[in-house]
């Protein structure tokens, strides 16, 4: 759901006010924000410790205070798991004061949080879920998307393949919200261009063999290969495709929905040469994104992603 930035940081202001945790003396009480993450799965390079870091170098950025109360900020591991997500948020919300929630990889483990900040009428800020349903059929007053959706991502990538001439499609897809949202929309963009999709599989998440999914592309003989999965699955993915040629076919294209520059890194730049790729955030743009992305190297020792800046953004505002 889109909002001014302002509603974020007042409503977040306004919540602590009136939770009974802060009855007592609200004017020292800590102000918590709670980074849920994926500490150990197949997400953790985006999201993972990367993401407690960003939120830590925002509330450096305003002094570690908000009106003279300091900012304390919790950590959890959702494991990819919703209910996980879900029973953490509303302990955060109910039991431990928790004033807003950050992060959150995954469409599935977003919409969870998502639904325990309407519940509990607490602010999450979906810094690292893409689903459109976020701001759509699943909108509610709580939740703020701080980066790009499915369909942003969908329409930005196919309809600059379709001006190339590339009409018929097959989409690999995560079989999970994320997944479904984004082939669905890739669907009626390449419709509306007089394109077709010619077919369609999805993998269950955290698959270990892609080989079936890829030979079922070839053999489609599709002018576009598109990738609608994430992190490990997607790396995978690719990695297969290489294997097969399909990467480098002068027949069939591929493209990815959702790349992370920690993909990039574990793919190399050899077998990831030429795959055609949108992003929110690039830490070499400009000397603001090198200054900041240069302290997050300091303590990772690595260049943060466009997540852990939507992190960082989320939080500091």
């Amino acid at each position: 759901m889109v909002k001014h930035l302002w509603f974020t940081a007042c409503a977040i202001l306004a919540l602590a006010g009136s939770s009974p945790l802060f009855a007592q003396d609200k004017a020292v009480a800590p102000i918590k924000i709670g980074v849920l993450a994926d500490m150990s799965g197949i997400c953790q390079g985006n999201s993972g410790k990367g993401a407690t870091v960003a939120a830590q170098l925002a509330v450096e950025d305003v002094g570690g205070k908000v009106l003279g109360r300091p900012i304390e900020i919790l950590t959890a591991d959702h494991q990819d798991k919703t209910d996980i997500a879900g029973a953490i948020a509303r302990r955060w919300y109910d039991q431990e004061g928790v004033l807003a929630i950050v992060d959150a990889v995954s469409s599935g483990v977003s919409l969870a949080v998502s639904a325990a900040a309407n519940e509990k009428k607490r602010v999450f800020l979906a810094s690292n879920g893409a689903t459109s349903a976020l701001n759509m059929a699943q909108c509610n007053p709580y939740t703020v998307q701080w980066r790009n959706d499915t369909f942003a991502a969908a329409k930005a990538i196919t309809e600059s393949t379709l001006k190339t001439g590339a009409k018929n499609w097959y989409i690999i897809a995560a079989d999970y919200n994320f997944g479904h949202a984004i082939q669905n929309e890739i669907t009626q963009i390449v419709s509306a261009a007089g394109g077709k999709v010619v077919g369609s599989v999805f993998h269950p998440f955290g698959a270990s063999d892609f080989a079936s999914y890829i030979l079922s592309a070839q053999n489609s003989g599709a002018d576009v290969v598109a990738l609608a999965n994430t992190g490990e699955d997607m790396v995978k993915t690719l990695k297969t495709a290489d294997e097969f040629g399909l990467l480098t076919s002068p027949k069939q294209k591929m493209v990815s929905m959702l790349v992370f520059i920690t993909d990039v890194h574990a793919l190399g730049l050899k077998t990831i040469k030429g795959l055609v790729i949108v992003s929110d955030f690039y830490w070499d743009m400009d000397d603001r994104t090198r200054a900041w992305a240069e302290r997050y190297y300091k303590i990772m020792g690595s260049m943060p992603t466009m997540s852990h800046a939507a992190g960082y953004s989320a939080t500091l505002q």
